[in-house]
């Protein structure tokens, strides 16, 4: 009796209908789906525009930000200007600008500018990574400094053999600024070991060490290469050249009094230009 209702026909008759419409496409939302897809794409562009402006400014060295956050405001700094200078001359920016005056979110702010240089920065790295893991073996290059706010930053570097197409090429690629707290010997290579654990590149195909004379770094027994030597016997240590020739050019300056008396003066005209 149901099956002969009205009432199921009504039903059976919608669904079909409806699973015909879902074939030829002819939905309620159909229209907000093409909306939609208009906007995802415009949205792509708009982002490719952005991701071009950052792009420009990290590979020739430029800050993003000035004193102002604010488009089309004084001192917005070289983001936010080449936003605007791009906008004059491209209808996408243009509408995108023209619409977010209104209401909407515009996608220039610091913390999206952020965002992008990290995923850049991650996808740049993991490029590294890779290559890395063809060669298998590999050096290290650390040096601590502290920076601007005092604190300590480890940079790591890492040096490898690259072969492609017959050509070898030795390769040198920083890898990433570490914050360290703990400047011991002990410190920092717990501190490497877990880096390199992170990027999932093993210690134990690490072929050598490169660091300055200090006595955290190379010192024979709880320096850095001494802690690293224990865990993997081939890594074998070169102190820094380049240490090495500061470290001769100063004794050689003690030997003369005229020297002495310069790079003296010197270090005074710092020391009052540094405080």
């Amino acid at each position: 009796m149901h099956e002969r209702s009205a009432v199921h026909l009504r039903a059976i008759n919608k669904w079909l209908q409806t699973e015909q419409n879902f074939r030829t496409g002819n939905l309620l939302d159909k229209e907000y789906e093409k909306f939609l897809r208009l906007e995802t794409a415009r949205y792509e562009q708009v982002f490719q525009r952005i991701t071009a402006v950052i792009l420009y400014l990290v590979q020739h060295n430029l800050a993003f930000r000035g004193s102002s956050d604010t488009l089309y405001t004084p001192h917005n700094g070289n983001f936010l200007g080449l936003i605007q200078l791009i906008a004059k001359f491209d209808s996408v920016l243009n509408d995108h600008l023209n619409r977010t005056a209104i209401k909407g979110h515009h996608y220039l702010s610091h913390s999206i500018q952020n965002e992008l240089i990290s995923a850049m920065a991650n996808k740049v790295q993991k490029v590294i990574i890779d290559a890395i893991r063809r060669a298998k073996y590999y050096s290290i290059l650390l040096d601590c400094t502290p920076d601007v706010s005092h604190q300590e930053q480890l940079s790591v570097v890492l040096r490898y053999v690259n072969i492609a197409d017959e050509e070898i090429e030795i390769k040198e690629h920083f890898i990433k600024f570490e914050i360290v707290h703990d400047t011991t010997g002990k410190g920092l290579s717990e501190t490497i070991m877990l880096i390199l654990d992170q990027l999932g590149i093993k210690i134990s195909d690490c072929h050598g060490q490169g660091y300055d004379n200090g006595a955290n770094m190379m010192g024979i027994y709880q320096g850095v290469q001494a802690n690293i030597l224990r865990v993997n016997p081939k890594a074998f240590d070169v102190p820094c050249g380049s240490h090495n020739l500061n470290l001769l050019l100063g004794d050689i300056a003690k030997s003369s009094t005229q020297a002495l008396h310069f790079f003296g003066v010197l270090q005074k005209i710092y020391t009052i230009f540094a405080a």
